[in-house]
Formats: structure tokens, sequence, C-alpha cells
């Protein structure tokens, strides 16, 4: 048992059955981290590292040749997206990290379609264009 206290006048120990409850400043409910500040920061970075990790499980398919980009698209979203955005309705967003999770999906993006760095387009002037330019390859 732990215990999270917010704006609380009153820091006497609590216990129970004779044992101090644990006071905590953030814990993981749902698979979801709640802190006492109220900020997405922690859960978005738990969220990334747990996304990261499936990514990286997958490696295998992303470096197949026998699945079309499609395919391969399809598994991401369902396995990657999924596990980065689970709880994400009750994140409060900054800039901050909505560039952080662009940063992540690019990445893997990337990765995944064998697109080398040379042929990187910022994420500033892919969003001011509405879709990325084409390469030649």
């Amino acid at each position: 048992m732990k215990l999270m206290r917010i704006n609380a006048n009153n820091n006497n120990a609590v216990v129970v059955d004779g044992q101090p409850v644990e006071d905590v400043e953030s814990f993981d409910y749902l698979g979801a981290r709640i802190t006492k500040r109220g900020e997405a920061e922690d859960d978005i970075k738990s969220r990334l590292g747990e996304a990261r990790g499936a990514f990286n499980k997958l490696v295998k398919i992303w470096r197949s040749g026998q699945l079309s980009k499609n395919t391969k698209i399809r598994i991401f979203k369902s396995n990657v997206i999924a596990m980065l955005l689970y709880g994400c309705e009750t994140w409060r967003m900054t800039k901050r990290d909505e560039a952080k999770l662009d940063t992540f999906l690019h990445k893997c993006l990337r990765r995944m379609l064998i697109i080398y760095w040379p042929m990187r387009v910022s994420n500033e002037v892919r969003s001011g264009l509405g879709r990325a330019p084409s390469v030649n390859r």
C-alpha cells in the first residue's frame, strides 16, 4: 500500500494496522504513471521506453524484404503506436512532449523504411509543407 498526497496541509505519517504507509511522489496505476504535479512527462518517458522496447523486438520484421511497406506500417501501428499512446487521453501535452513523440515516431519510421540520415527532412520543414517531399534514391 502506498500513499500520495496532493495539496495536503497535513503531512503526518499514516499508519494502518500498526504499519506505516509509504509516502510516494508518483506511482503506476493501470499502466499509467500518476505524479503529484499532474504532469504527463514521466508517463510519456515511461511509454516511450516501452514502445522503444516493442519496436526493437520487431527488428527482424523491419529488416525483412518479404513484407511490403504497408504491412510493416500496419504492424508498427498495431504494436508500437498502440503501446506508446496507451492512456494518452489523460496527458496534458506541451510542445516539448509533442516534440519527443514526433522524434520517436520519425526515428522509428526512418529505421523501418530504411531511410538513411542524408535523406532526412527536419520535422519543422516537413510540418510546413504538409507532407515530406519525395526523395530520389
